[in-house]
């Protein structure tokens, strides 16, 4: 991991780590630098806790120090409770996408 592109923090409790997201620098051409959440979870047991809230705080925070303004994220169709999560945490749906992928 590139600690200067990129960063990991986990949530955890009696010794256990229950969640995690993963946050990179996204730099693009066309508009100002983002920080990208390439990946958030919390184990089912501990949704619901303040978790998810704490490690997108934590994310918040580590772009504002990168002096980045805009966090992104990509979700599932089908991950109707996690949009609901986002959007209390004042993420705003902005397009419906699909995913195009070539093996090599």
């Amino acid at each position: 991991m590139d600690e200067s592109r990129e960063a990991v923090f986990v949530a955890e409790t009696d010794n256990k780590i229950v969640g995690f997201v993963h946050v990179e620098k996204y730099k693009l051409l066309y508009c100002e630098d983002m920080a990208n959440i390439l990946g958030l979870a919390v184990v089912e047991d501990y949704q619901r806790c303040g978790f998810g809230k704490e490690l997108l705080n934590e994310t918040e925070q580590w772009a504002r120090n990168n002096g980045i303004k805009i966090l992104r994220l990509n979700s599932g169709m089908k991950r109707t409770a996690a949009h609901k999560f986002y959007r209390v945490m004042d993420f705003n749906d902005e397009k419906d996408q699909k995913r195009f992928i070539k093996r090599l």
